[in-house]
C-alpha cells in the first residue's frame, strides 16, 4: 500500500502526459489491494461473503446469471455445501438470508433500469429474473412500496409536469426484505 501511495502522489505531482488516465488507475488498484488486506474485513455484507471462498462462488454464480430461477439448494451446489451449512454461512456472513440477498440485488437492478435505461417493464422483469411484468411488478410493489412504473417516473422527474417528490418507504414490506446489498 505505501508503494501503491508513493506512485499516487508521484504521478499527481509530476504533470507527465496521461496523468489523468494512469491515476484513476492507481487509484483503483489501490482499493483492490485495500479491499484484499486482512485489516480491512467487513464485519457484514457482499464483500465479506466474497472473501469466504465458498460462498463467493456461490454470489459470483448468482451475479453472473440473475435471470436464472436461483434457489438456496442452487446456490448450496454452487457453493459446494448442504443448504442447511450454506443458509446458516450466508446469513452469518452477509447479514441476511441468501433470498433476501437475491431478492434486494433484484430490485437495486431493476431500480436503476428503470431510472436510467429506455428498457420496457417486460424487459426489465425478464433481465432481474422474473418471468413476466405481472410477476415483477408485484414483488417490486412488496420490496419498495411504488409501483415500476410510478418509480420510472419519479426518478425521470415527471409527474403532470411538476416535479416529483422522493417516495416514502412502505412501512408494510415483509421481513428481511428491507435488507439492500452492502459492499
Amino acid at each position: 500500500m505505501a508503494r501503491l501511495l508513493d506512485l499516487i502522489g508521484d504521478e499527481a505531482t509530476a504533470g507527465r502526459p496521461g496523468a489523468g488516465f494512469v491515476l484513476p488507475r492507481l487509484v483503483e488498484v489501490m482499493l483492490v489491494e485495500a479491499l484484499r488486506s486482512d485489516r480491512v474485513a467487513p464485519s457484514r455484507g457482499m464483500l465479506r461473503g466474497l472473501r469466504d471462498p465458498d460462498l463467493g462462488a456461490a454470489l459470483l454464480a448468482f451475479h453472473a446469471d440473475v435471470r436464472r430461477p436461483w434457489t438456496v439448494a442452487d446456490l448450496a451446489t454452487a457453493a459446494h455445501l448442504s443448504r442447511t451449512v450454506f443458509a446458516a454461512r450466508f446469513a452469518a456472513e452477509v447479514g441476511t438470508t441468501p433470498i433476501a440477498y437475491l431478492l434486494a440485488w433484484r430490485m437495486a437492478l431493476a431500480k436503476d433500469a428503470l431510472a436510467h435505461s429506455d428498457q420496457t417493464i417486460d424487459e426489465i422483469a425478464r433481465n432481474v429474473g422474473y418471468g413476466s411484468a405481472s410477476a415483477f411488478s408485484n414483488a417490486f410493489h412488496r420490496f419498495t412500496g411504488s409501483r415500476p412504473g410510478r418509480d420510472r417516473r419519479l426518478a425521470h422527474g415527471r409527474r403532470g409536469g411538476i416535479q416529483a417528490t422522493t417516495p416514502t418507504v412502505n412501512r408494510r414490506v415483509p421481513p428481511n426484505t428491507e435488507w439492500t446489498p452492502s459492499y
